[in-house]
């Protein structure tokens, strides 16, 4: 599944989108007065936006203990491909599971950070998305924060069709955008034309082609409005919401939550 989409930090704007992150991860740990913090990662996937994340010392030196997450194991076949991760294999555990189900696997109140990134527009409305972000509130210290990344719609589902074929329009747009900027990094060369085709995919390999068909034709789960995503990280409790939008791409936004200290 990895093989096309390891390619989709050529475009710009996931570039963006990672970096974003590990300058808010930097502002996060310096709310830390002192010590080390213990680290999730939720849908590590490949491990490749992880592995940006603990390219930065200020980020890297403060992570005492990291678990990555994923529903299938792409993470440790590739740790060795990845120079920031490789260094830190002693302090990583790698788990297999749902973050809907993450307090199985999981103490509640353990961790200073929780990262979830480009992960619960898979997950379907309602109860999925609910008990993941709950689940993440519960296993982050008090105190500790959530990082969030995603691409959201103006548009939720509706039963309306007209406005669905509109939503469904939306999607189509995001998708055609990662395409053109696809298209820019194979003209200026910084995709060789067998990873262009290798990214995008056809009708017989995955890639944003069809990622594109399979969100379009999806009905009751991928994007939402990021006003649906906010409310919910709200009425898990988290407080003190920042969200940092995309430069490159309006529809990608990385959301910075505070789990608010006991008492408050």
């Amino acid at each position: 599944m990895y093989n096309g989409f390891r390619l989709v930090g050529k475009l710009q704007s996931i570039g963006e989108q990672r970096l974003l992150q590990r300058l808010a991860l930097e502002n996060i740990l310096g709310s830390y007065a002192r010590g080390v913090v213990s680290f999730l990662d939720v849908g590590v996937g490949d491990g490749r936006e992880l592995d940006l994340l603990m390219g930065s010392k200020n980020v890297a030196q403060r992570i005492g203990t990291l678990t990555a997450l994923d529903i299938d194991d792409w993470f440790t076949h590739a740790i060795d491909d990845l120079p920031n991760l490789s260094r830190m294999t002693k302090r990583i555990r790698f788990v297999l599971g749902h973050a809907e189900n993450l307090l199985t696997i999981a103490e509640k109140s353990s961790f200073g950070v929780v990262h979830c990134s480009f992960l619960c527009h898979e997950l379907a409305f309602g109860e999925p998305k609910r008990q993941a972000v709950s689940a993440c509130f519960d296993a982050i210290v008090p105190g500790g924060f959530l990082l969030y990344a995603d691409a959201f719609l103006d548009n939720e589902p509706s039963k309306n069709p007209v406005t669905e074929r509109a939503r469904r329009d939306e999607v189509a747009s995001l998708y055609r955008h990662y395409l053109r900027e696809a298209q820019d990094c194979r003209d200026s060369g910084d995709l060789s034309e067998e990873h262009f085709n290798e990214l995008c995919g056809d009708a017989t390999g995955l890639g944003l082609l069809s990622s594109m068909e399979a969100a379009v034709k999806a009905e009751d789960d991928y994007y939402e409005p990021l006003g649906r995503c906010v409310d919910r990280l709200v009425n898990a409790g988290f407080v003190r919401l920042r969200v940092l939008p995309n430069s490159y791409n309006k529809w990608l936004y990385v959301i910075v939550a505070e789990k608010p200290t006991e008492g408050k």
